[in-house]
């Protein structure tokens, strides 16, 4: 501050980017499963952080989590280098998907914020996690990297962005979720679309879930998942998901019905 010195009350608030890549500022404060990816840029390894608390800075634990987080869902481009999709607002309210962890099961109202959605992921221990659709899904609203129409469709099951099965049986074999839980779960969901009104976790009753969907819906974000085949899309300690669009919810810490007949199930790693 060319040698000036600045006395604060209650404290300093330090506008240098966050902490991002800074490995051991991440291991302190973040789950384990949240501290592998960020979505800022490489060079931001959170230098004011340490410049800060190697004067005797500290930080405060008032709030209710340590970063602002973001499903996202990723992978390897030929080059080597990671492609990521941070699924904010576009996928998760839309009517007939859903997300599942290792056994199958919803762990979240899906349509909430991308925080909120991370949260309770975090809080299930839902890692890996795997957003579940239709291939009818995908074409009308797309899901992650693949825009509505899934004109990139074909590119991302080969780049291995999204994972196709005929049955939900072998679906939960290839992204290694309990089938049991997940034919459960399709079945239960699909009687919450019937219905219009999600009993476990309440997609679609909140003003940001239902400006999210489609107003097309009774229920904004309730629609029927149909039968197979299926897909997945990617994401590590991110999430994946049973495609009929493509999906990923894999927590990384944030900077600082007219269906066609097709309905192949695809999913997001």
């Amino acid at each position: 501050m060319n040698g000036r010195r600045i006395l604060a009350r209650r404290g300093v608030v330090l506008a240098t980017g966050g902490i991002c890549w800074n490995a051991a500022i991440r291991a302190r404060l973040f789950p384990a499963e949240t501290r592998a990816y960020a979505l800022g840029p490489a060079t931001n390894t959170g230098d004011g952080a340490d410049l800060a608390t190697g004067i005797g800075a500290a930080f405060d634990d008032g709030g209710d989590s340590p970063a602002l987080w973001m499903p996202c869902s990723s992978y390897t481009r030929a080059d080597g280098t990671l492609a990521v999709w941070p699924h904010i607002l576009l996928d998760r309210a839309k009517p007939g998907l859903f997300a599942v962890n290792a056994k199958g099961e919803r762990f979240v109202n899906e349509s909430d914020s991308y925080h909120d959605f991370s949260v309770g992921q975090i809080r299930a221990g839902a890692f890996p996690a795997h957003l579940v659709c239709d291939a009818g899904f995908m074409r009308k609203y797309g899901m992650g990297m693949i825009l509505p129409g899934a004109r990139n469709l074909s590119a991302m099951l080969k780049a291995g962005y999204v994972i196709e099965a005929p049955t939900l049986d072998a679906l939960a074999a290839r992204i290694g979720c309990d089938a049991v839980g997940l034919k459960r779960t399709v079945a239960e969901y699909n009687r919450y679309a019937e219905s219009g009104v999600d009993a476990a976790f309440g997609r679609g009753t909140s003003v940001m879930n239902r400006f999210n969907g489609d107003p097309a819906q009774a229920n904004p974000c309730l629609g029927p998942v149909g039968a197979g085949p299926y897909l997945r899309d990617g994401g590590e300690a991110r999430g994946s998901g049973v495609f009929g669009g493509a999906g990923g919810g894999c927590v990384r810490a944030g900077a600082g019905a007219g269906r066609p007949a097709d309905r192949r199930a695809l999913c997001l790693r």
